[in-house]
């Protein structure tokens, strides 16, 4: 497995005031994105890796971000998207940011302005773009952070084929105790990964016992 810091995350934390952080915020979209094509990139050429078998697993941001990339990149042969959503301002309606904000009509105004900024990064303009990719999303159903209805609202708007499955969990790390709900997710999301795999390993063995 590979990965990098996102824009704004570890070694790239953005040091600055309201400004730059703001900008920071609206670019890191499609920073995150750009990134992992460019990861990919490096990936294809790495002898100790099959350049037709990378799969995408992402999480929170990471499966927001990840829906649109594989919407974007074919090279990516199937996705697992943990805890995704989709159409900003259902996102922003989820329980821990809408109950953080203790006067309605603010939460309001602010909801509206963050959908217009971030518009263009919004998945739901995009997934569609997944038709092809086979998409595995895993969603908790008293998620706090990414809500239910947010997830609803990246699986409508995906390609086929996809599939969605339920667990009885908060947002992944919110509440310590769910710890053996999250390795489930894990450890199905890669049985549901090697499934997809098999049909390129099957190739693989093809062409090997045609030498």
């Amino acid at each position: 497995m590979a990965c990098f810091d996102q824009s704004m995350q570890g070694e790239r934390k953005i040091n600055g005031g309201y400004l730059q952080q703001a900008i920071a915020f609206r670019q890191r979209p499609w920073k995150t994105i750009n990134d992992g094509r460019r990861l990919i990139d490096y990936l294809q050429t790495h002898p100790d890796i099959d350049p037709e078998r990378i799969y995408l697993v992402g999480a929170s941001y990471g499966a927001i971000t990840g829906s649109s990339l594989t919407a974007f990149d074919k090279r990516i042969k199937a996705a697992d998207l943990v805890v995704g959503g989709a159409n900003i301002r259902v996102l922003l309606d989820a329980p821990l940011i809408k109950n953080g904000v203790h006067q309605p009509i603010l939460h309001w105004f602010g909801k509206q302005i963050v959908a217009f900024i971030m518009q263009p990064a919004d998945p739901m303009n995009w997934v569609s773009g997944t038709k092809g990719t086979p998409v595995l999303m895993q969603n908790g159903s008293i998620d706090t952070l990414v809500s239910p209805d947010a997830g609803k609202e990246l699986y409508k708007y995906l390609g086929e084929p996809k599939e969605i499955r339920w667990y009885p969990c908060d947002h992944p790390g919110l509440d310590k105790t769910q710890a053996k709900i999250v390795l489930q997710i894990l450890d199905e999301g890669l049985v549901w990964l090697q499934a997809q795999d098999k049909q390129y390993q099957q190739k693989i063995t093809t062409v090997a016992s045609q030498k």
